[in-house]
């Protein structure tokens, strides 16, 4: 009887009690675990992730939807199969851009933008860059990109004053000189000398 007083009083000690609550806790997810492992739960629970994927997704959410007057055209491979009498194989010489352009103008659009960049003649071709930046030029609603890099290059491309821009630094706390770079991945000389529609991606 006394033994069975001192451990009802031991048990009603918090620190105790809190032990006792944690090594339950302990023991059962031990077992939970084992069963998990013996009947392959986390292989379940992946393929419900899986399969439920498509269904959360289309979930609506509070954001706004997409803008009706936006279109992005891809590259993907459908389009590449369905192009290849047209224009070979992938990578196409330039004049599938020109095409676009025009196309695209003819269907009454406000802007293009191009999320790739023309960087380097295509040996053979010249003739056929040379007519891209004369179709860019002839345009003002039409976008190209280029970026800026941090590679080492002892003769950095020489940019046209437009594409420069001088970054004063007003702030005390702030130093963002690590994020100066002397660099980039120039477009075709055409191109920029065509257009001041040149966009940093």
């Amino acid at each position: 009887m006394n033994i069975m007083k001192k451990l009802i009083n031991t048990f009603k000690n918090k620190n105790v009690k809190s032990l006792y609550y944690i090594l339950l806790a302990i023991i059962i997810g031990a077992f939970l675990s084992i069963i998990g492992k013996m009947l392959n739960f986390d292989n379940f629970l992946s393929q419900i992730e899986s399969k439920t994927y498509d269904l959360r997704v289309e979930i609506p959410l509070n954001r706004p939807k997409p803008n009706e007057n936006i279109a992005i055209v891809t590259i993907d491979d459908d389009s590449l199969e369905e192009m290849e009498d047209k224009f070979g194989m992938w990578p196409w010489d330039r004049s599938a851009y020109i095409d676009a352009i025009e196309y695209l103008q003819q269907s009454g659009v406000e802007a293009i933008a191009f999320d790739l960049m023309f960087v380097g003649h295509q040996k053979g071709l010249e003739h056929i860059d040379a007519k891209l930046a004369q179709t860019i030029s002839k345009y003002d609603n039409v976008y190209v990109s280029m970026n800026f890099d941090d590679r080492e290059n002892v003769n950095p491309p020489v940019l046209p004053d437009y594409l420069k821009a001088n970054v004063e630094n007003r702030s005390k706390n702030i130093n963002f000189s690590y994020l100066e770079v002397s660099n980039c991945r120039k477009i075709l000389d055409e191109i920029i000398n065509s257009t001041k529609n040149t966009g940093i991606i």
